[in-house]
């Protein structure tokens, strides 16, 4: 009984630890999205400016 008592009990701890870490993941992720939100380019290669679909992303940015 008391193994019971105890498997339930580190069940419990076990599942709010999870979802503490959910939230803090999930804030994570928010904040990279507002990281790289300012860039036109983003794989950090250099690329000719000209090109119309880049034109086009920087007139809708």
């Amino acid at each position: 009984k008391s193994q019971l008592i105890t498997m339930q009990s580190s069940l419990v701890l076990n599942g709010a630890y999870c979802n503490v870490v959910r939230g803090q993941l999930a804030a994570q992720e928010e904040n990279r999205k507002k990281k790289t939100k300012g860039r036109l380019v983003g794989d950090g290669l250099p690329c000719l400016l000209t090109s119309a679909a880049f034109v086009e992303r920087v007139i809708a940015f």
